[in-house]
């Protein structure tokens, strides 16, 4: 007969999970029979063997099948994740670009206010001497 694990048991080279069914020559006879005494396992009839392996046997596979399923997406996942990283790199100095015009910008107004003045004075002193025309020069040359 064989047996079923009801709990875990690794060794040096096997490591069983609960509901395993070890293979033939993994355990002797009297070692099967110590490990049901101890609670660890239990007797299953040769059939029932069969079915529990064929069952472990089919979730293998689907779990094999969906871990093919996974790795493209699992790259397709770094790959995102990558570009993310080089995009927040250019959103980062397009928004250095940003500061930087906005400061321009601003000075650029400022600058162009001062020029605004300057612009209105000189207008105005235009207008002063043009309204005046007795005053058109100081050096009396006039």
């Amino acid at each position: 007969m064989k047996i079923k694990m009801l709990l875990g048991l690794a060794g040096a080279n096997f490591s069983l999970a609960p509901g395993d069914t070890p293979l033939d020559d993994q355990f002797s006879d009297k070692e099967a029979q110590r490990l049901v005494d101890a609670g660890l396992a239990e007797w299953v009839k040769d059939d029932e063997s069969s079915e529990v392996t064929l069952a472990l046997t089919l979730d293998n596979e689907n779990l094999l099948k969906e871990l093919d399923e996974l790795r493209p997406l699992a790259t397709r996942l770094e790959e995102s994740e990558a570009r993310i990283v080089v995009l927040v790199g250019e959103k980062d100095a397009l928004q250095q670009r940003a500061e930087v015009a906005e400061r321009s910008l601003a000075e650029a107004t400022e600058r162009g206010g001062v020029l605004e003045g300057r612009v209105a004075e000189l207008e105005k002193a235009l207008g002063d001497g043009a309204a005046d025309p007795g005053k058109k020069s100081k050096s009396g040359a006039g």
